[in-house]
């Protein structure tokens, strides 16, 4: 047991004792010749002072705070003192420690034991002060209501056989000695001093279980049930402590009786204390344990993906057929997203590294949705009059073409093809956000196709004639499947269909991943896709043009699909008929 140990509030008596048997049994251990500090050593002294340093500061404002004998500091003033003397003797006995391993007869380590030495009378003289001779009696500390010098008589003054004392206690019930050895009273300070601790840890989940009082806890986090918790297991190893100093002491003695009722029901402050905070830890940790949360994983995930899919709204208008299922699908993704949240609140209002991962990802999905939603609202008014314009401007190429004769403004590639295609793709995205805006541009554009189509006509034997075949660029080893797929998917519709020539015109497939709303739930859709055209013959004079999206399926063990663009029963216009004499 320490020496600084024994000087804490409650053990005024025996302190300064004890630092003065430190000392003279240091001086008998005195070696006969001092010997030099190694570098270890050295490194151990300087060590020990600077430790005493901060002792010494700890001590001196615990003293400046204690107030006076007569009028001791009380209230939170008694309370700052308190733990400035608690840091200054865990300073002390760290000291302590460091001091212990170093040789005697060496004038820095003497001084810093003589420096000790002082340390630990000062905060002798702070706990006489805190604790003066009538509150350190008082039955509330654990000693008896007078003081044993009152009642014992000293065993050197043991009264001669026959003396009036003995005759009077003759007869009375024994009396037991209010003396104890230097080694019980140290038990008994340090149990005093277990107890004081136990007490502090205890202090520490009294806040959490008030709490727990109150009628709304729904902003206490699980960390702070389980830091009450640690606390009140830290008040049980201290309070098991306390109990083992006491269990060598005689129980009959009037210091330890008050003491080890101290003790006891501590003990079941403890016991009623961790019974309410684990009920409450269970029930948290039914809520926070990530098995009570399967799909955490899948549900982090989506909602990056619903983030990113709300990320640039300007890079979003190059993809029409995305954005129109972007927003098309805004409000079942915010009612999944809404889904989450809730499904996932226990971890975020328990402050879990989960609930915060999920929480940040909710705040930049909101950011992100709003910026997005802002310039979408703004697009979705500028659509009806972008569609007129194309509309227009493809009447005017069309017109042109006519007067000039000119088909190729109608071929695959001319102007007013394209011109259609970008009023389609508006018109693809007006669609999505409903209302009538979109069904009057539908009207516009019905009307603009028929009448382009007439005027396609007067030079329809033109175009057919310019017509050439697709560029063929697609070489990878899958090829033969790809068109295997994509003829297999035409002669469904077609089942005697003569195909005459196969293209493939894209480089590479193109891969589209994306989460996909589809039987009540969203579900990750992976293809890459290729378009082949068929060149399939029509009649005597001519072949028509058959566009085929083959899909692989990543989802699927990369599996292939053939879906064709048009019906066989459609109108086929001029640009994808070609004259058979073309084809080659």
């Amino acid at each position: 047991m320490r020496i600084v140990e024994r000087c804490v509030p409650g053990n005024r008596a025996g302190v300064r004792w004890a630092v003065i048997l430190a000392v003279v049994l240091a001086l008998v251990a005195l070696p006969m010749n001092a010997t030099a500090l190694d570098a270890s050593q050295q490194a151990l002294l300087e060590q020990a002072d600077n430790t005493l340093r901060a002792a010494e500061a700890d001590l001196q404002a615990a003293h400046s705070s204690a107030g006076t004998a007569e009028r001791p500091a009380t209230g939170a003033r008694l309370r700052l003192t308190q733990m400035r003397l608690d840091s200054g003797l865990q300073r002390l006995n760290q000291a302590e420690e460091l001091l212990g391993g170093l040789p005697d007869q060496d004038p820095g380590v003497d001084a810093a034991r003589e420096r000790f030495g002082r340390a630990a009378d000062l905060a002798s003289a702070i706990d006489a002060i805190l604790r003066p001779p009538a509150a350190a009696a008082s039955p509330s500390e654990g000693a008896p209501a007078v003081t044993p010098s009152a009642h014992a008589t000293p065993r050197s003054e043991t009264p001669a056989p026959g003396s009036a004392t003995e005759l009077r206690d003759s007869t009375a019930a024994p009396v037991a000695s209010t003396r104890l050895d230097h080694r019980q009273e140290e038990a008994l300070r340090n149990s005093r001093f277990h107890l004081r601790e136990a007490e502090a840890f205890l202090a520490r989940a009294q806040a959490t279980l008030e709490r727990l009082e109150m009628p709304d806890v729904s902003s206490l986090q699980h960390r702070e049930v389980e830091a009450a918790l640690t606390a009140v297991g830290e008040a049980a190893t201290r309070h098991s402590r306390g109990m083992a100093q006491l269990a060598g002491l005689p129980e009959e003695h009037p210091q330890v009786q008050p003491l080890e009722r101290e003790m006891n029901t501590l003990g079941a402050r403890i016991d009623a204390q961790r019974s309410r905070l684990e009920s409450v830890d269970a029930e948290m940790q039914r809520l926070t344990r990530m098995d009570s949360y399967p799909d955490y994983d899948a549900d982090f995930t989506l909602l990056q993906e619903f983030a990113r899919r709300y990320g640039n709204f300007h890079a979003a208008k190059e993809q029409p057929e995305r954005l129109a299922q972007v927003i098309a699908e805004d409000a079942r993704v915010l009612e999944r997203v809404q889904e989450i949240a809730e499904t996932y609140s226990p971890l975020v209002e328990h402050g879990t590294d989960p609930g915060i991962r999920i929480e940040r990802l909710l705040n930049h999905f909101e950011s992100q949705r709003g910026t997005f939603a802002t310039a979408a609202l703004q697009y979705r008014d500028e659509l009806p009059e972008a569609i007129r314009a194309d509309l227009i401007e493809a009447e005017r190429m069309a017109e042109h073409a006519v007067s000039t004769g000119r088909p190729a403004f109608f071929g695959p590639d001319g102007g007013v093809t394209q011109r259609l295609r970008f009023a389609e793709d508006k018109l693809l995205v007006l669609r999505a956000f409903g209302g009538a805006a979109a069904e009057s541009s539908a009207q516009d554009l019905s009307r603009a196709r028929s009448g382009l189509e007439q005027r396609a006509r007067a030079l329809e034997e033109q175009i057919i004639a310019d017509n050439r075949l697709p560029e063929d660029r697609y070489l990878g080893a899958d090829r033969d499947a790809i068109i295997a797929r994509a003829t297999d998917g035409w002669a469904h519709q077609q089942p005697d269909a003569e195909i005459l020539a196969v293209r493939l015109p894209a480089q590479a497939w193109v891969r589209d991943t994306r989460w996909h709303w589809f039987n009540g739930a969203f579900h990750k859709v992976d293809l890459s896709r290729m378009q082949v055209q068929l060149i399939v013959r029509h009649d005597d004079r001519l072949a028509v043009i058959r566009p085929v999206n083959v899909h692989m399926d990543h989802m699927k063990g990369d599996s292939l699909s053939g879906h064709p663009l048009f019906a066989f029963d459609e109108p086929i216009p001029p640009q994808q008929m070609l004259l058979l004499q073309n084809v080659r």
